[in-house]
C-alpha cells in the first residue's frame, strides 16, 4: 500500500487512493460506502478513516489548497448487532465539525499516492520533513489555533 496514514487505530486515506487498499479494507470501505450513500446520498467526502468497528467519511473542502486542511463534518458508519439482526444493522451518524478551533490534517502526502495531482506532492513532502524536524507537540498540533501559532513562530 503506497498511501495511507495510521493514527489512533484508524487508517486515513484520500478518496483518490482507495483502490490501493488491501482487499479486506477495500471491501470494508465499499460496504460502509453503500450505507453512507443510502442515508446521505449527497455527502461529499474527501478522506476515509477506517477503524476496527467503523468507517468515517470526512469532508475536507480545502484539501488541495491548504498544507494543513481543516477537518470538516463527517459521517460515521458502523454495524450495530441486535437480537433481530445478529449480523448487525447499518447505522450512520452525521458529526458536525467544531466551528471553534477545528482539527487539521498534517502530512497530506501520506494520504495520497505519489502521482496525486491535486497539490504539489514533492513540495508537500518537503514541508512534512521540515515539520518533523521541528518536533511539534503531537498532543496539541491537531487543533487549528495551536497549529496556526506554531506555524507563525517557525515561519512555515
Amino acid at each position: 500500500m503506497s498511501a495511507g496514514k495510521i493514527v489512533g487505530g484508524f487508517l486515513y486515506i484520500h478518496q483518490s487512493a482507495v483502490d490501493d487498499l488491501p482487499t479486506d479494507l477495500f471491501i470494508k470501505y465499499r460496504e460502509h460506502l453503500q450505507a453512507l450513500k443510502y442515508d446521505f446520498p449527497d455527502f461529499d467526502y474527501t478522506i476515509i478513516a477506517i477503524g476496527k468497528k467503523d468507517v468515517h467519511f470526512v469532508m475536507c473542502n480545502d484539501w488541495d489548497f491548504e498544507y494543513e486542511p481543516i477537518v470538516q463534518d463527517r459521517v460515521v458508519v458502523w454495524k450495530q448487532p441486535s437480537e433481530a439482526m445478529p449480523n448487525g444493522q447499518w447505522k450512520t451518524e452525521l458529526r458536525k465539525a467544531s466551528p471553534n478551533n477545528p482539527f487539521v490534517y498534517h502530512h497530506r502526502n501520506l494520504f495520497v499516492k505519489e502521482n496525486y495531482d491535486g497539490f504539489d506532492y514533492e513540495d508537500d513532502c518537503y514541508r512534512s520533513d521540515k515539520i518533523k524536524q521541528l518536533n511539534p507537540d503531537k498532543l496539541r498540533m491537531g487543533r487549528s489555533e495551536w497549529w496556526k501559532t506554531f506555524c507563525e513562530n517557525h515561519n512555515l
